[in-house]
């Protein structure tokens, strides 16, 4: 990686994952101002972040979604025709959206993976609400969700 004269954004996702001395690393390029350093973490920073790192960061705490949040999200996605699914022109009814949205747990990724498998999916299904039964959802201890589909397929979020 070149540094510039500049300050460059340096965005790295699941910084828990890095050992205490590929976390040092970063600390002289932090220090000089020569990166800006955007860490994300789904653990506790105190405990993840080695502390002469931790303590030239703010911390940022994200909270889960609401449910209603979620659907607004969802129902973006529906509706968007160059990023989204609009192109498919799926009609939802709302128990399926409020299902999805209450499987998201306040995360929209997970929300978002889930429609899209329901709106692949379901085609191929009787109903919508096949796609969506709640015992086929595991988590793996990497936190990740696993699902696995009566077409044998198996989805990890």
């Amino acid at each position: 990686m070149e540094i510039s004269e500049e300050e460059d954004v340096l965005f790295v996702d699941e910084i828990h994952r890095f050992n205490r001395a590929q976390q040092d690393a970063f600390l002289p390029h932090v220090e000089r101002g020569t990166i800006v350093l955007i860490g994300a973490t789904t653990e506790n920073p105190s405990f993840e972040v080695i502390g002469p790192l931790l303590s030239r960061t703010k911390v940022f705490t994200l909270n889960p979604l609401t449910e209603e949040q979620i659907g607004v999200i969802l129902r973006g996605a529906l509706e968007d025709k160059e990023r989204g699914l609009g192109e498919y022109s799926i009609d939802m009814g709302p128990d399926v959206m409020e299902a999805i949205s209450r499987l998201a747990n306040g995360d929209a990724r997970i929300g978002l993976n889930t429609l899209e498998m329901v709106v692949f999916i379901t085609p191929r299904m009787k109903r919508a609400s096949d796609t969506l039964q709640k015992r086929r959802w595991k988590r793996l201890s990497s936190g990740r969700l696993f699902f696995t589909t009566k077409l044998g397929r198996s989805i990890t979020t």
